[in-house]
């Protein structure tokens, strides 16, 4: 079965992405994720969706990195908790996708909260800190390693 590559439309803040060098590309959806940013020496997020709010927890992702020093590898509840609350919150501010996606980030974080055996606000409320330091960085309000 042949897969076809992404097409991406032109999503808000893709010019944060270029600024610090990291390569944004489509690829096919094979199953497993929508999207994923890579912290290598050569900086990239691949999506596999068109959707803003697959890109904005990428980028956010990118953001906690510069934040934090190194992200750790693989899903780290933390880590996901901030990158998909810091995502909500920019398409809540530079959004242009209609739809809404909180339902659905309500139940990734729940996801994720659940593995830190919290409730879903506390969970939220424990990487509040780290949220405001990645939009801040992202909607350029703050430095890097700050």
């Amino acid at each position: 079965m042949n897969y076809e590559k992404l097409e991406l439309p032109t999503l808000p803040l893709m010019e944060k992405a270029k600024e610090w060098g990291i390569e944004v590309k489509g690829v096919a959806f094979q199953g497993g994720y929508y999207g994923y940013y890579s912290p290598t020496k050569y900086e990239k997020i691949r999506l596999a969706s068109p959707h803003e709010i697959v890109f904005f927890h990428e980028l956010a992702h990118a953001a906690h990195s510069r934040v934090i020093g190194q992200l750790k590898s693989g899903q780290n509840p933390q880590q996901e908790i901030v990158a998909e609350l810091s995502a909500q919150v920019l398409a809540e501010m530079v959004g242009t996708q209609m739809e809404s996606t909180l339902g659905n980030s309500y139940q990734y974080i729940k996801n994720y909260a659940d593995k830190m055996k919290k409730d879903v606000g506390l969970a939220c409320v424990s990487v509040i800190s780290d949220v405001e330091k990645v939009l801040k960085l992202i909607l350029n309000a703050g430095e890097e390693n700050t």
